[in-house]
């Protein structure tokens, strides 16, 4: 049996999946555009549990059909994605990063995430700014709750048990979880599955019900679409989230697909198809726009590029996605290539990612400027043994520091960035020395390295 195709919910993932492109492209201006992840919680219960109660009813639900499925649905745009990121890592990442990003592929890979970053830092923090797959943790919390939900479906149906109880009890439990720990644990309760589940959970009450507004449908379905507006409008970062204002754009999505197509909203608006095109496209579009902001942001060297650069990154994402969708997913998910056993050679694939990002993680595939000796230079944070034994002087009230003889020295000038970089550079500038028999410029040369790799110095150190 197969389910009606309604282009009000492509729609509805168009609505998502913009604002949170907009927030995270243009957070100063978009600052609740965070909220579509929670649209697209409850779009994914209530689609997933419709797909699987049909089945059901039919007869035709198998475990190993359900995740094949799942893994032609899942695995061709993100083997994509996360292979890009390490190519484009392996470039622009200096060694910890790029380790870093070898883990954080890993658990994008086995939906692990959400515990990954949480086991971090927040959401929220400075640090996020520069992960590139910090938006897999909600891929893993949807993956998490998929594992078991099939079987909790399936045997409720075999057990004739009407699982809404069931549901109603385990959506209120976790929605009690969120409430209770928002404040005192806001990374768990924003990352962990058991706070989260209630969202999707909210949208598979509504395929188990199968319930269909039938009065007040016009009023439910723009109803619906003002809590998402207000949630979007509203909503910013340091607001308790997900907590109480969670059920804003969750009720609203709620209201919108309970609503049904037939609605002039749904109908006439959603079912656009400008809209629904972009829902289409919305699974690789959330993939790859994130990553690619976030190597503009290290590239560019500064936490928001400026506008024009990130419109560009935005547009490119589009093309990305459309790219994607049209020549990886449409021919593994739809019938295309017939001749090849896709699941088998998607489940290869993801293992060779595996493979190559547990190497990384373990310093065995080093990154382009691990050839530069950056490592000698990294080591500079964990310096703050100032000034050492550097000799201090005076000229014309200006303090200054002198390493090594009289004609043979280093002069640093700049703010408290030279307590941390100043023992670093004295302990390289002897082997300039050796090298070149007299002391260049060797900060001239450094800086220019940090430049490249993007780190903030906001000091000079001349090397004489």
């Amino acid at each position: 049996m197969k389910l009606a195709y309604r282009p009000d919910i492509d729609g509805l993932r168009a609505v998502a999946v913009a604002s949170v492109v907009a927030f995270h492209a243009f957070p100063e201006s978009f600052k609740g555009g965070f909220v579509g992840v929670d649209v697209f919680f409850v779009i994914s219960g209530f689609l997933i549990s419709s797909i699987i109660l049909s089945n059901l009813s039919s007869g035709d639900f198998s475990f190993r059909d359900f995740y094949a499925r799942r893994i032609k649905r899942i695995f061709p745009a993100l083997i994509l994605m996360l292979s890009t990121s390490l190519a484009i890592g392996w470039f622009f990442l200096l060694p910890d990063e790029f380790v870093q990003l070898g883990k954080h592929t890993i658990a994008g890979l086995t939906f692990l995430s959400n515990i990954a970053l949480w086991r971090e830092s927040g959401y929220f923090d400075t640090a996020s700014n520069s992960k590139p797959l910090l938006h897999l943790w909600s891929l893993g919390i949807e993956e998490q709750f998929y594992i078991f939900w099939p079987l909790f479906l399936a045997l409720a149906f075999l057990k004739k048990i009407a699982p809404l109880k069931i549901v109603l009890g385990l959506g209120l439990a976790s929605f009690v979880a969120n409430i209770a720990f928002i404040n005192s644990h806001p990374s768990e309760t924003f990352y962990l599955p058991m706070t989260r589940f209630w969202e999707i959970l909210l949208g598979c009450y509504l395929a188990l019900a199968q319930s269909r507004a039938k009065n007040q449908v016009e009023l439910r379905s723009w109803a619906g679409l003002l809590l998402i507006s207000l949630a979007i409008i509203i909503m910013n970062e340091g607001m308790a989230f997900p907590g109480w204002w969670a059920l804003l754009p969750c009720l609203g999505t709620f209201l919108v697909i309970q609503a049904g197509p037939e609605t002039w909203l749904n109908k006439k608006i959603l079912s656009h198809r400008s809209l629904v095109t972009v829902g289409l496209i919305s699974y690789p579009l959330y993939l790859w726009h994130w990553p690619l902001l976030v190597f503009l942001s290290i590239i560019h060297g500064k936490s928001a590029p400026p506008t024009e650069q990130r419109i560009l990154a935005v547009v490119l994402s589009f093309i990305l996605a459309w790219l994607t969708f049209r020549f990886v997913e449409i021919p593994l998910r739809n019938g295309r290539l017939r001749f090849l056993n896709k699941t088998p050679i998607l489940v290869c694939a993801a293992i060779a990612v595996l493979l190559i990002s547990t190497l990384i993680l373990k310093s065995k595939i080093p990154p382009a400027s691990a050839r530069l000796n950056v490592e000698e230079y990294m080591t500079a944070h964990r310096d703050w043994d100032f000034p050492g034994d550097m000799q201090r002087f005076f000229h014309q009230g200006a303090r200054f520091y002198k390493i090594g003889s009289s004609s043979k020295s280093a002069l640093f000038i700049g703010d408290s960035n030279v307590q941390q970089y100043g023992p670093r550079i004295e302990s390289l500038c002897p082997k300039i020395l050796l090298v070149t028999g007299h002391l260049i410029s060797l900060v001239a040369g450094v800086a220019f390295l940090f430049q490249i790799y993007a780190l903030r110095i906001h000091s000079i150190a001349l090397c004489f």
